[in-house]
């Protein structure tokens, strides 16, 4: 066995115990997220913004400004465009919310006779339907359904409460975050030992890299998504354009698959009234939305951040609504590509440690 050949070996072998440590911290990190998912969410979202906002915050502070002065100020802009972005939008969403409170007997009578329609057709190819009335059998589902509701009440304002107790931490958790963002960095690497800085550093470039460009171009994606939607609903003359088009806007957070949810609604409202051509139109409507953010804005916008194969966007987006429900399916992607990152960077660091050990076995050798 050539000189120093054990040592060589042993090094090798030390590299790869501190990679299957690694493993088992982020093994028992996710763990931990998915033990305490029912209250992590207003923590992450703080986060989130706490990062977005982060880099305004370093820039004023390094022209002189005191930290606390402009995070301040960035709250009271922020809380600004928020109230005034609900000034003016709620008076037309309560005014098409109200319409669609008059509007909806008369969409349980049309649901009602499109089922009837429906039975009728069905009959001669399944028989057995002939004795049962599926109108009121629906209509009574509906009913029990809404007769249910009084006795869930103290139930469902109980989990309303502690929703909103939750999400109320967002703006105070976030401030904390933006005042003491410096230290906490500060103090995370003094844990890192001086070895690795370098590798930590590269990491968190990269992810940092990657997490602006996406959502950024999330951001961006969405913002056309909606307003492409609100004028197409628009120019079909489509009644509660705009709170359909914003709630469009809001299922397109979600990948894939929240294109088709976000069509449904109006849809189905078109189906009840029995305007088969205007059907026909928002089907091709969203379709054509569907194509064009295939196409152009999200590969305008999110192709450089997301490098990630479609099935495997796929299976993360599944993983993600199966542990954390629905902020699982809105953070596996960008979860994914972060992992992506950081795996890339640990193998490379590690096939160069490999094949310096490799080389100093054949210096020694030949030495």
């Amino acid at each position: 066995m050539p000189p120093g050949y054990s040592g060589r070996a042993a090094e090798g072998k030390q590299i790869r115990n501190k990679y299957i440590v690694l493993l088992a911290i982020v093994l028992v990190l996710f763990w931990f997220t998915y033990e305490i998912r029912r209250v992590i969410a207003p923590f992450i979202i703080s986060v989130i913004l706490a990062y977005l906002l982060h880099p305004v915050i370093n820039y004023y502070h390094a022209r002189g400004y005191k930290k606390g002065v402009v995070v301040l100020f960035l709250s009271l802009i922020c809380l600004f465009i928020a109230v005034e972005t609900v000034t003016f939008l709620l008076p037309t969403l309560m005014h098409e919310m109200r319409q669609l409170q008059v509007r909806l007997p008369e969409m349980a009578t049309q649901a009602r006779n499109l089922l009837a329609k429906v039975q009728d057709h069905l009959v001669p190819y399944y028989p057995s339907l002939k004795s049962k009335d599926l109108p009121d059998f629906a209509m009574s589902k509906i009913n029990s359904f809404a007769a249910s509701i009084p006795s869930h009440l103290p139930m469902i304002i109980g989990n309303l409460f502690n929703f909103l107790s939750l999400y109320i931490l967002v703006p105070f958790v976030t401030i904390a975050l933006l005042l003491d963002a410096d230290r906490f960095s500060t103090w995370l690497f003094s844990l890192v030992p001086s070895r690795h800085t370098e590798t930590i550093l590269s990491i968190i470039s990269e992810i940092n890299q990657v997490l602006r460009d996406f959502l950024h171009g999330q951001a961006m994606r969405l913002f056309w998504l909606t307003m492409i939607t609100i004028f197409g609903l628009l120019y079909l003359r489509v009644d509660f354009a705009l709170v359909f088009g914003l709630l469009a806007g809001v299922f397109n957070i979600i990948p894939v698959l929240g294109a088709w949810l976000g069509a449904l609604p109006p849809i189905l409202m078109i189906i009840m009234q029995g305007d088969i051509s205007l059907v026909l139109k928002l089907i091709i409507l969203f379709i054509g939305i569907q194509v064009l953010d295939n196409t152009f804005i999200s590969t305008y916008y999110l192709s450089t951040s997301v490098n990630l194969h479609f099935v495997l966007v796929l299976f993360v987006i599944m993983v993600g609504a199966e542990y954390y429900g629905l902020l699982g399916i809105i953070l596996a992607v960008p979860v994914a590509s972060m992992i992506k990152v950081v795996v890339g960077i640990l193998y490379h660091d590690y096939q160069y440690k490999q094949k310096l050990i490799l080389q100093q076995q054949q210096q020694q050798i030949s030495s």
